[in-house]
């Protein structure tokens, strides 16, 4: 398993999200 990638995924779901939702 690899954290940084679920991570990276997972900042950018957020980003988009916030960038949607702003």
């Amino acid at each position: 398993m690899q954290p940084s990638l679920e991570n990276l995924t997972l900042a950018n779901f957020r980003g988009s999200e916030n960038r949607f939702v702003k």
